[in-house]
């Protein structure tokens, strides 16, 4: 009964390692995304305001295909910056926030 145990056991361990492939088509190249645009918005320092609709607008680059991106906009009252830009913008004093926003949303890009 032992045997049978080691034997099952064995067999297991087995075909786990063979089941297991290696993924050699990794894509480790991050996305980048381009503001520069003259008519990108919204750009640094630009401010957007409850009840105003505007458009979104950015040139997405990647070295294979991207499948999806995702927005991300919330108050900005203490300051906060995730640019990578080094510029001064001409800000409010610091506020706390009242009923502040967070909204994310992700956004599939067809393939090709």
């Amino acid at each position: 009964m032992r045997t049978k145990g080691y034997l099952i056991s064995s067999l297991l361990m087995v075909s786990l390692f063979i089941s297991c492939e290696e993924d050699n088509n990794i894509d480790v190249e991050k996305p980048a995304i381009d503001i520069s645009l003259a008519d990108a918005f919204p750009k640094s320092c630009d401010t957007l305001y409850f009840g105003e609709s505007f458009d979104f607008k950015a040139l997405f680059t990647d070295n294979v295909e991207l499948g999806s991106f995702s927005i991300g906009i919330h108050h900005n009252f203490d300051h906060h910056s995730h640019s990578t830009e080094v510029t001064d913008c001409t800000v409010d004093p610091i506020k706390d926030p009242i009923n502040p926003i967070t909204y994310i949303e992700d956004f599939y890009i067809p393939e090709g």
